[in-house]
C-alpha cells in the first residue's frame, strides 16, 4: 500500500513498528528485569538492602522473600563485585557497567 501524496513511500505493516520497538528494548538489556527485582527488594527492605551493600554475594544467594534472582554467571559475578556504601551508588554502578547484551542469552 502506498500513500496517495507520495507513491514512493510505502506504509508499514500493522504492528511492525511496535514489534521493532519491542525488539530494540529487549536488545538493550534482557536481564533488566532481574536488576529491577534486586533493587526493588533493596528499596522495600532495610535488612536486604544492608546485606546487598555489605555482602552482595550472600544477598544474591539468599534471595528475597523466597524468590531467587536469575542472573547468568558473568552478570552474577559482576553484581557481586560491586562495592557501594549506598543503594544509589550500587544502582549507579549496576547501570554504569552493564554487561554486553550477548552475555545475557541465558537470562530468563
Amino acid at each position: 500500500m502506498t500513500y496517495i501524496n507520495n507513491p514512493n513511500r510505502t506504509m508499514s505493516e500493522p504492528g511492525k513498528e511496535l514489534h521493532e520497538a519491542f525488539l530494540r528494548m529487549r536488545r538493550v538489556n534482557p536481564c533488566q528485569k532481574e536488576h529491577s527485582r534486586l533493587l526493588t527488594a533493596a528499596v522495600v527492605n532495610d535488612r536486604f538492602r544492608k546485606l546487598l551493600l555489605n555482602n552482595p554475594a550472600q544477598a544474591l544467594a539468599s534471595g528475597y522473600c523466597g524468590e531467587i534472582f536469575h542472573f547468568p554467571p558473568e552478570e552474577k559475578q559482576r553484581v557481586t563485585a560491586i562495592q557501594a556504601s549506598s543503594l544509589s551508588d550500587f544502582a549507579e554502578q549496576l547501570i554504569e557497567h552493564r554487561t554486553p547484551v550477548h552475555h545475557y542469552l541465558n537470562c530468563p
